[in-house]
């Protein structure tokens, strides 16, 4: 019954609707996320950059999307929160002479990264979620090893346990997410 109405819910409501409700789900989960921080300076710029980044999410995971592999918009926002705290200049650290991640997304400069301007939140976001669906049809629908792959960028399992708990953390923090926001 559940999955007919999930159905019908997918197919009768259009578009433009879903997309306006995700688009608030995922404003009320930064929120949430940035009140712990509201009175920190730069509070107001930083929820703003975060909201602007919004649309660009859902039209990405739109585009990267298909039959086969569903890009949630959470998903990518976890790894945004995660990563970088909704930031869109953070730049990670400069390890054995080569250039840290970069961007919203945290994302290595490499092959597939050289298609995007990682200097615009949209190029960031693209490449993180073109990196994210890798890691979907390598790892398959377990929030856990998604995480894992997009952490580490090759394996789906971790041999860390350090790793293995932040990625279970995450998992479990994405589960929590969807039951709350996705009601």
């Amino acid at each position: 019954m559940v999955n007919l109405l999930l159905l019908l819910n997918v197919f009768l409501i259009p578009q433009s609707i879903r997309a306006d409700e995700t688009a608030n789900q995922l404003k009320a989960y930064v929120d949430d996320f940035l009140s712990t921080v509201c009175k920190m300076r730069g509070f107001e710029k930083r929820k703003q950059q975060a909201y602007s980044n919004i649309p660009i999410i859902i039209r990405l995971c739109k585009k990267w999307s298909d039959d086969r592999i569903v890009i949630d918009p959470f998903m990518v926002a976890i790894i945004a929160r995660y990563e970088a705290s909704f930031k869109n200049r953070k730049k990670g650290s400069i390890i054995q002479g080569k250039r840290g991640e970069l961007g919203i997304m945290q994302v290595m400069p490499d092959k597939i990264t050289k298609k995007y301007d990682l200097n615009t939140p949209e190029g960031q976001l693209e490449a993180g979620i073109e990196k994210l669906r890798i890691a979907h049809e390598k790892c398959g629908k377990d929030p856990e090893r998604v995480f894992t792959h997009y952490a580490t960028g090759y394996t789906c399992k971790s041999k860390s346990e350090i790793t293995q708990r932040k990625m279970k953390s995450r998992a479990k923090h994405y589960m929590k997410i969807i039951k709350k926001y996705k009601q």
